[in-house]
């Protein structure tokens, strides 16, 4: 044991232990986040694939109760590639502007296990607009402007209508995890907002939800990426 040698061990017990059993916080869930490793899970036998799901969500393994699903943004022949093979997700919205939904198969087969263990609360989470709508014409590498957000909204909404429609239980939407890098590097797909125009997208977001199948969803924002170095010292008194 790293935290306590085992010659220790009987002495703690001897002293005995007191539980308090006045509650300190409530957790409304505990989960993961499917960023990047279904890309690499997809490619494994089905059973092995079963065995995790059921490891995770099942009430013989982990039994999440929340889960989040990376919804990507390579549209395919973008005109720059996320360098890291792995953290490439397929974008539902192709470069040409029509959508494919048999896209990112990785990902939708474990949002799909999640949904069918019956885990209370799913959310997609949002890295980087897909690279039909950057300026850019990539998944990483640039920045936001706001005739940019409208169509984001547009595209955020038809992509939750879509899966709520097809029989998954969306509660959340995290529109931009991690608003304060753009990945120029394009190490990840990753774009940035300015805090000026972050106001600006939860509003047209909410106006394009509420008049759609995903009126119920709610908005997680924002995902800066550290709190006290760079989300409060951006946002204004």
């Amino acid at each position: 044991m790293r935290f306590c040698k085992p010659t220790l061990i009987p002495i703690l017990l001897l002293m005995g232990f007191t539980i308090d059993q006045t509650p300190r916080q409530t957790l409304t869930s505990f989960g993961a986040s499917g960023g990047w490793w279904p890309n690499d899970l997809i490619h494994f036998p089905r059973e092995v694939q079963r065995n995790l799901s059921s490891f995770l969500f099942s009430e013989d393994g982990l039994y999440l109760s929340s889960y989040r699903y990376n919804v990507g943004a390579d549209g395919g022949n973008d005109a720059n590639q996320v360098t890291t093979n792995g953290s490439r997700i397929e974008s539902f919205l192709l470069r040409n502007g029509t959508y494919d939904w048999s896209r990112d198969r990785a990902g939708v087969t474990f949002l799909k296990a999640a949904q069918e263990y019956g885990v209370p609360y799913i959310t997609f989470f949002v890295t980087a607009a897909p690279s039909h709508i950057a300026s850019n014409e990539a998944a990483c590498g640039w920045n936001m402007t706001g005739d940019k957000i409208p169509v984001f909204a547009e595209y955020l909404q038809t992509v939750l209508s879509y899966w709520i429609e097809n029989g998954i239980n969306v509660n959340y939407i995290s529109p931009v995890n991690e608003p304060d890098n753009l990945r120029a590097d394009c190490g990840q797909e990753g774009m940035a907002l300015d805090p000026s125009l972050r106001a600006s997208l939860a509003r047209t977001l909410r106006a394009e939800l509420d008049s759609s199948p995903a009126s119920k969803v709610g908005i997680i924002y924002d995902e800066t990426s550290q709190i006290t170095t760079q989300a409060i010292p951006e946002y204004p008194e």
